[in-house]
């Protein structure tokens, strides 16, 4: 076996999905391939930073992909030297730009306000309780207790990351209610007991969401359309994020460590670049405020009269 088919099969026993074992050994393999071809070494032990920056020099491809490719690669390298070559270089990155959805309080009561019983669940789910798509697509009515619901979210492994996380009474309005018509369903039940589910009219059956197949996120998009808003599932969890934080007008901000928290971050960096939206008159605001502060610490007004 060589080493890359050794270091795959080493993902797959940690718990890597095969969808991403397809996808590294795709991304390795053309690194690998471009070495071979230009005479340079493609031995894990023997890769050095003049292969990197070969390899950096000849993909023909954006800087995003490109730092994904030599990500990987790393850490194919790292596995086999214990040495993190990527870290050891301090390669410069430019900052991708990314266009991220967000939307406003009064934009999501408009949605509410024409959903139907499901869709109100999805949007609660992520506005109020900042869950991802998959992670409300996989709830099953199990996972529901009084006040909490486990969510299994994002990680490697085959469950991913569970977390018991606490839900607000509104949300579990909202779940209840809806639930009075997931259980008047009548047909075959290929839900496997998840709380989201789509039913076909046609052949009787109660189907769960496919994990890839985009169905809720059309839903989100569909509803925002008829408002006259764009909106992403995401930009439930962004809403979520910037309210958690900010409180809702102003009122009842949360900390910045349980916000991360509750949005189950691995790091606050990503709770802050990603999710937190800037409120207009916020800087200003926290000068005036903070300045109010420190002038009555000092006596300035003393000092001045």
């Amino acid at each position: 076996m060589n080493q890359l088919e050794e270091y795959l099969a080493h993902l797959l026993r940690t718990g890597r999905k095969e969808s991403s074992i397809r996808t590294y050994r795709s991304e390795i393999g053309t690194c690998i391939d471009i070495l071979k071809k230009a005479g340079m070494n493609t031995d894990a032990e023997l890769i050095g930073e003049d292969e990197i920056h070969y390899l950096m020099r000849s993909l023909d491809m954006s800087e995003a992909t490109v730092k994904h490719y030599i990500v990987v690669l790393g850490g194919m390298l790292e596995h086999y030297t214990g040495v993190s070559l990527i870290k050891k270089m301090k390669i410069l990155w430019n900052r991708p730009v990314r266009h991220r959805i967000f939307i406003t309080t009064d934009e999501f009561a408009k949605m509410f306000s024409m959903a139907d019983d499901r869709e109100k669940v999805i949007l609660v789910l992520g506005a109020l309780m900042g869950l991802r798509r998959g992670e409300m697509q996989e709830i099953k009515m199990q996972d529901i207790r009084k006040d909490h619901i486990m969510i299994h979210g994002k990680g490697h492994g085959k469950n991913g990351l569970v977390s018991d996380q606490p839900m607000p009474i509104e949300v579990r309005q909202i779940i209840d209610h809806y639930l009075v018509w997931r259980r008047s369903l009548k047909g075959i039940d290929r839900s496997d007991g998840r709380l989201l589910v789509w039913y076909d009219e046609h052949r009787q059956t109660i189907n769960r969401f496919a994990e890839r197949s985009g169905r809720l996120s059309d839903m989100v998009r569909d509803l925002g359309a008829k408002a006259g808003i764009t909106v992403t599932c995401h930009s439930l969890r962004r809403l979520f994020c910037t309210n958690l934080y900010y409180g809702i007008d102003g009122e009842g901000g949360t900390d910045l460590a349980t916000v991360k928290d509750l949005m189950r971050h691995s790091s606050i960096d990503t709770t802050l670049d990603c999710y937190i939206n800037v409120k207009d008159g916020k800087k200003d605001e926290a000068v005036r405020k903070f300045g109010q502060k420190m002038g009555s610490l000092l006596n300035i007004d003393k000092c001045i009269t």
